[in-house]
């Protein structure tokens, strides 16, 4: 599993860094990804999973259990890349 700590990013960068970042993972065959956007007031947050809702590698995300980070953590299922034949 890969992970990206959005807290190391400038807020306007944040939908380039997701975008790139799930992008590569998704080439390396890297399908889940654990984005840390912490608590706050939840504003990162439903910034993330309105981008997350866009994005059509994205298969599936979720906030983390409790455990897990709980809702500062967002879970990140990605499509399979589509490989096109030559």
């Amino acid at each position: 599993m890969a992970e990206i700590d959005l807290h190391l990013f400038r807020p306007q960068d944040m939908s380039d860094v997701i975008r790139e970042y799930l992008s590569q993972c998704q080439q390396e065959g890297v399908l889940e990804v654990r984005i840390v956007h912490g608590r706050g007031r939840f504003q990162l947050a439903r910034g993330v999973h309105a981008l997350l809702e866009q994005l059509p590698e994205v298969m599936t995300y979720s906030v983390a259990a409790a455990a897990y980070g709980g809702i500062g953590v967002t879970w990140v299922r990605l499509r399979p890349q589509q490989l096109v034949p030559p």
